[in-house]
């Protein structure tokens, strides 16, 4: 997709260098909020940084926007959105709208007892 490059994906280490902070930069460009993950573990910072990716990919091209409190199923996962509180010292990066993604359902279905 041709606009999708335009979208950066970053990823920033927190003091402790153990967990990530990944982010966009470039959604706003198209009128769509910015997105962000926190606390990634650093061994998940790529896989994060793909399902970023494919949610960007999902919004620029959706028929109506995403919003903060719905969800979105990405294989088998269920990703909530969330309208998060800016990072302190970070402040500079919610000039324009973001949503935070976030674990929708935490227990899997084996746990709860379904198969």
């Amino acid at each position: 997709m041709e606009h999708v490059a335009k979208v950066e994906i970053h990823a920033v280490q927190d003091g402790n260098l153990t967990r990530g902070w990944v982010h966009t930069h470039g959604m706003f460009e198209y009128d769509l909020p910015e997105l962000e993950m926190r606390h990634v573990p650093l061994f998940l910072v790529h896989a994060a940084a793909q399902v970023l990716q494919e949610v960007c990919d999902y919004m620029l091209t959706a028929p109506t926007p995403v919003l903060a409190g719905q969800t979105m199923r990405l294989g088998h996962a269920l990703l909530r959105f969330a309208a998060p509180v800016p990072i302190p010292g970070a402040e500079e990066h919610y000039q324009h709208p973001c949503l935070q993604i976030v674990d929708a359902d935490p227990v899997c279905d084996c746990c709860r007892g379904g198969a």
